[in-house]
């Protein structure tokens, strides 16, 4: 009760990197984590099941230190929802960790299940209001609609999808993995997003070549394919976005521009339009609620 954070996640992860790239890391590029200082009864209210878990694995919190580094983990941006959680699209509802704007620049420990039951509870309600006065999507239309999204000018028509395409595809998304935390982790610069821009356009382009999949239904090669696209999507907007915030504020530090900027305490909308990103500002819609506290009756 009453106890905070000492440090929050994101300074914290700004410092590990900035150790290990000073030279003073761990061995596998992180920074030590030390419980040494106290006490076995404060560690077991604290981390209990961990503990265990970590006992199993012949690592002592109470003697032994922990290597930790920084990881992608958990998004912060996401759909844009309305209170009902709708999205832009008529009857398609979002929830949990996928809507963006719960948490602005950073999050503390532990909210992730609360989100997803609170923002799970409101989609699913309203859905099922939503569906309760529209008739059923038809499959045919869903088949149709699929064959829209993943139609190419240029693609053969039953071209066999081999091993190759998926060898390019892996190569394609490892490629974008090492960018991604190159240049866009948790520490970034202008040329640094830029270089990831240009270079994710680069992989667009060797994606655009790869023979699409022949059929569409239960087909985990096309899985694989729009897992892919959008994988290349939304990385470009997470870069788009990221340059577009010319400050640092919460887990967006940019090591050219240290400071925050009042100008930028705004929320930011990435849109794709006849193929092209779009960024726009929106204010930041400040809300206060009066909290009763209530107590649970079981029985």
């Amino acid at each position: 009760d009453g106890e905070k954070y000492t440090v929050s996640r994101d300074i914290a992860s700004y410092a590990i990197i900035k150790e290990v790239a000073e030279g003073r890391g761990s061995p596998n590029g992180g920074a030590w984590l030390s419980f040494k200082h106290v006490p076995n009864v404060e560690l077991e209210k604290a981390f209990g099941p961990i503990i265990k878990k970590l006992s199993d694995n012949n690592i002592d919190l109470t003697k032994d230190q922990v290597e930790v580094s920084p990881i992608a983990h958990y998004h912060m941006g996401g759909i844009k929802v309305n209170v009902k959680m709708e999205t832009k699209i008529k009857g398609l509802f979002a929830a949990g960790e996928a809507v963006g704007g719960a948490n602005g620049a950073n999050r503390l420990s532990g909210n992730a299940i609360p989100e997803a039951f609170v923002f799970g509870d409101l989609a699913g309600r309203n859905a099922a209001e939503y569906t309760s006065t529209k008739t059923n999507l038809k499959f045919d239309k869903v088949i149709s609609t699929m064959k829209e999204i993943i139609k190419k000018p240029k693609a053969k028509e039953n071209i066999i999808f081999n091993s190759t395409n998926r060898t390019q595809m892996t190569t394609i998304m490892k490629k974008l993995q090492d960018i991604m935390w190159k240049e866009v982790g948790v520490i970034r610069t202008q040329k640094g997003l830029t270089r990831a821009i240009n270079l994710i356009h680069n992989l667009n382009n060797n994606f655009s070549k790869i023979h699409l999949p022949n059929n569409t239904a239960y087909n985990k090669k096309l899985m694989d394919w729009l897992d892919l696209r959008n994988s290349l999507i939304t990385a470009e907007a997470v870069c788009f976005a990221a340059i577009n915030r010319k400050e640092s504020r919460g887990s967006h530090q940019m090591e050219d521009i240290p400071e925050a900027n009042p100008q930028y305490e705004k929320n930011q909308v990435i849109k794709m339009h006849n193929g092209h990103l779009n960024s726009s500002w929106e204010e930041v819609k400040k809300l206060s609620f009066k909290l009763e506290k209530k107590q649970m009756v079981i029985g």
